[in-house]
């Protein structure tokens, strides 16, 4: 009992008001992270944590500023995104303390790339020795991870490709998409008349959309015959929902001759108005 009760006294005397600590090398403040991704939706009550940790637990509360580094920045404070406050506090008996970033989810464009730099003000015994006392945050945009977007109005789709259509120029191509399941596409008409091809989304994780092709016959050739095709795993074949794009690299091979090569592919959603305006006009 009174190892118990000697214990408990140092645990309330720690880093009290004459700032002792427990923590052997001192108390250091810091933030959780020095970088870190937000991947923005458009759920109103959506925000990002920025965490800022101690080394130790005390018996006060603590309080100090960030400064949001407007030179060091593209995303415009008001515009793109707004801070819940510049003053975080790191509760007594804590070791961390929150503020929220919450993105302003209309002002980014999918393809922007922006973020922030904010810094940690502390006084300088409370830096971590080499800490810039910085953090970088980069908005990323996401949108809903519903098939259903992806072949509304049509479910045009305009394929860019150079093989198998040809050996170097890129040729453009209008294919349709229909939904098989919550997780499926099939174009028809892909790489060969009447040989659809079946892809599957990865729909449970935003921040790694990607998409597969298993082994299915793509596509005939005069000097191979029937070609299979997959997504190759050693290059990254993904969608972005928020701009209705699927990129992908496809390992061709056959039972003549084996594998004869990856090849990179895209699909771009467009409107029926635009898949009508092409399929009259032509890419051109």
């Amino acid at each position: 009992m009174m190892a118990s009760a000697a214990a408990a006294l140092v645990l309330s005397a720690s880093c009290g008001r004459e700032e002792r600590a427990l923590y052997p090398g001192g108390e250091y403040i810091m933030f959780a992270d020095s970088t870190a991704m937000y991947y923005m939706t458009d759920d109103p009550d959506d925000s990002f944590p920025v965490e800022v940790a101690s080394t130790v637990a005390c018996d006060y509360d603590r309080t100090y500023a960030i400064e949001f580094l407007a030179g060091e920045s593209n995303a415009i404070e008001g515009v793109n995104f707004t801070i819940d406050s510049y003053n975080v506090e790191i509760p007594a008996g804590e070791m961390t303390g929150t503020v929220h970033l919450k993105g302003v989810f209309d002002s980014i464009e999918a393809s922007d790339s922006i973020g922030v730099v904010l810094r940690l003000l502390v006084p300088e015994d409370k830096r971590w020795p080499g800490d810039d006392q910085t953090m970088k945050i980069s908005f990323a945009k996401t949108c809903d991870h519903d098939l259903d977007t992806f072949v509304e109005d049509g479910g045009n789709f305009v394929l860019y490709a150079s093989f198998p259509f040809s050996s170097y120029q890129v040729v453009r191509k209008l294919v349709k998409a229909t939904k098989i399941d919550d997780n499926r596409l099939e174009f028809e008409d892909l790489l060969d008349v009447n040989m659809p091809i079946k892809m599957r989304f990865n729909l449970g994780d935003y921040t790694n959309p990607y998409v597969e092709v298993l082994p299915q016959t793509g596509f005939y050739t005069q000097d191979y015959g029937d070609a299979t095709v997959e997504t190759d795993p050693l290059y990254g074949s993904y969608f972005y929902p928020c701009q209705k794009l699927i990129i992908f690299y496809l390992k061709c091979y056959s039972q003549k001759i084996g594998t004869f090569g990856t090849y990179f592919f895209a699909l771009e959603w467009v409107s029926q108005e635009m898949a009508d305006y092409y399929e009259k006009n032509g890419f051109e």
